[in-house]
């Protein structure tokens, strides 16, 4: 399956299929934003409190693959079993899935956010405030 000689490896590999920064991954496992490029850099171990912070954050990730490089990277986060190489692309899509759900809820947010808006524009222009009309008429 895979080359990786080392945890760090495997974990870049996590996040690279993910598709996600190396920050923002910091952030859900809760750890500072530097610390897997520290890691990374120097090819260091990574402590078990970071890898169960790692599991926790991500369910569906083989701890057994993490830590040994053994099995496949996805676990079914319904059963705990290991998914087979055919059945990761689901996993994968699962993530994407949630990830789009985010961006299209941010997207309806804001799409009220500017229908409030222009309300407030066509209300000021057909009612402007009387601080206007001085202002202007004032020389």
């Amino acid at each position: 399956m895979d080359n990786f000689t080392n945890t760090i490896e495997r974990i870049m590999y996590f996040i690279d299929c993910l598709d996600i920064s190396i920050n923002k991954f910091s952030v859900n496992v809760g750890v500072s934003n530097s610390y897997f490029n520290k890691m990374a850099k120097m090819g260091s171990s990574v402590g078990s409190d970071i890898l169960e912070k790692i599991i926790r954050a991500y369910p569906e990730l083989n701890a057994n693959w993490l830590i040994a490089g053994s099995g496949e990277m996805f676990l079914d986060k319904n059963t705990g079993e290991v998914l087979p190489s055919e059945e990761m692309l689901p996993a994968k899509e699962r993530l994407l899935l949630n990830m789009l759900k985010e961006k299209y809820a941010k997207i309806d947010e804001l799409n009220q956010q500017i229908g409030r808006l222009e309300q407030q524009i066509i209300s000021l222009k057909n009612d402007p405030p009387a601080s206007t009309y001085r202002m202007v008429s004032e020389p």
